[in-house]
């Protein structure tokens, strides 16, 4: 399944999430993407699909997103999914690939992994180096969307960009369907007359 920003499950992300439900680990996700694009139909579709739940924190940036000095806009997110949780900053691990979102989660005392070195999003390898900054048993782990969870997809080519549209996938039917509606207008018309 492909996401709304063309991109497909990382190497790892999916295994990653299991490993958190079966361990008891809190999943929250914070993201750059807009709220158009979060929330997306088929976006929420692909995250379902990846092992996202409902119940898991979610937030992604608003209209009022401002940059920190580190060049993050996480900063927000972070501290509100702090405040959700009600975890220990200490005991949480925030995997992102950026490393001014890191810098950030540090200043909120956070333990953090930077993921997408081979350009796969998260691996196993970077999963269980984060976790080993946790004594392998965070109480929550913050994951970024694009490029940790989700990697490029690479049968795409270089600088397209996907997002399908609920108009894009009905406009066959709907063109259709007023080619039909004006054509019988016509034929009343002409025979009316």
């Amino acid at each position: 399944m492909i996401s709304a920003t063309g991109h497909v499950e990382s190497q790892y992300g999916r295994d990653a999430l299991r490993y958190c439900r079966k361990n008891g680990i809190k999943i929250a996700i914070a993201t750059a993407q807009p709220s158009s694009t979060f929330f997306n139909a088929s976006q929420r579709a692909f995250l379902y699909g990846l092992g996202i739940r409902k119940t898991d924190v979610q937030l992604c940036i608003g209209k009022d997103a401002v940059y920190d000095a580190n060049g993050s806009l996480k900063g927000p997110m972070l501290q509100e999914i702090l405040k959700i949780q009600s975890v220990d900053p200490s005991s949480v691990l925030f995997i992102d690939d950026q490393p001014g979102n890191l810098v950030t989660g540090q200043m909120l005392g956070m333990k953090v992994q930077l993921c997408n070195k081979e350009n796969v999003g998260l691996t196993e390898t970077e999963f269980f180096e984060g976790l080993s900054k946790v004594d392998g048993k965070p109480a929550l782990i913050i994951f970024d969307l694009d490029y940790s969870l989700t990697r490029p997809n690479m049968e795409m080519e270089e600088g397209e960009y996907y997002e399908p549209s609920f108009r894009a996938e009905v406009s066959p039917y709907l063109m259709g369907g007023l080619v039909v509606y004006l054509l019988l207008i016509m034929i009343y018309r002409v025979y009316k007359a």
